[in-house]
């Protein structure tokens, strides 16, 4: 019997030494694993940062053609094409326009948000100064009915895409004038 718990005392001494060792493998592994996906996350992201550098690279180069300030004709020639592509979205975009327009009768203005920084960088190098506000008309008085928060009774309720104006009056600044006594 003795030698037999001497030799179950080896079995479960090797056991734990093996699990032990693959218990610190798997460790190990897993840490490594975990080293390589942070370093992938980091690539990533300097990817991104060096795509958006270069995005932002090539529209101050672009700007800059419009302005008639680029020569190295490789650039030139890219710039063309990218005026070339903008014509066509133009024209395509006065397609769409001019359907709705027949479609709704209503002019409808479409813009890009990426043609939109375009032109404001030109608009606001030729941009006149701005106009002073003008004073919007009072609104119509509410009826008893609206004054109890009801509807007037026997009409449709209207709805319109325009603001509703308020009563306001601004000084040579634009800033909301102080009531006159």
């Amino acid at each position: 019997m003795n030698d037999f718990m001497q030799k179950a005392g080896k079995s479960f001494g090797l056991f734990f030494r093996r699990a032990r060792a693959v218990s610190d493998e798997a460790a190990e592994a897993t840490g490594t694993r975990l080293q390589e996906m942070r370093l992938a996350a980091a690539i990533r992201r300097l990817q991104g940062e060096r795509d958006q550098t270069i995005k932002q690279i090539g529209t101050k180069v672009y700007t800059l053609h419009t302005r008639g300030k680029v020569r190295n004709q490789d650039v030139v020639e890219d710039c063309r094409k990218v005026d070339s592509l903008s014509d066509q979205i133009r024209d395509l975009r006065g397609q769409i326009e001019g359907l709705e327009r027949k479609r709704t009768g209503v002019d409808v203005a479409l813009t890009d948000v990426a043609d939109e920084a375009l032109m404001a960088d030109e608009a606001a190098a030729a941009a006149p100064a701005p106009a002073a506000p003008v004073a919007a008309a009072p609104a119509p008085a509410a009826t008893p009915a609206e004054e109890k928060g009801e509807e007037p009774k026997g009409e449709e309720p209207t709805f319109s895409s325009q603001p509703t104006p308020t009563p306001a009056s601004y000084d040579d600044e634009g800033e909301p004038a102080s009531p006159k006594p």
